[in-house]
């Protein structure tokens, strides 16, 4: 339904898992990831495949 949507380069990563955040020490670890985590995205080895 997502390529039907126009979304028609999408793919599902591999090893990408939910994670229950109970903590404030990891909500603050995994929001400055999410935060830092476009600066890196040319490092990244899926990066040539999108």
């Amino acid at each position: 339904m997502i390529r039907l949507s126009g979304f028609e380069d999408f793919a599902w990563k591999r090893s990408i898992y939910d994670h229950i955040i109970r903590q404030q020490k990891s909500y603050k670890n995994i929001s400055n990831y999410i935060d830092a985590y476009p600066e890196k995205w040319h490092q990244n080895s899926s990066y040539s495949n999108v």
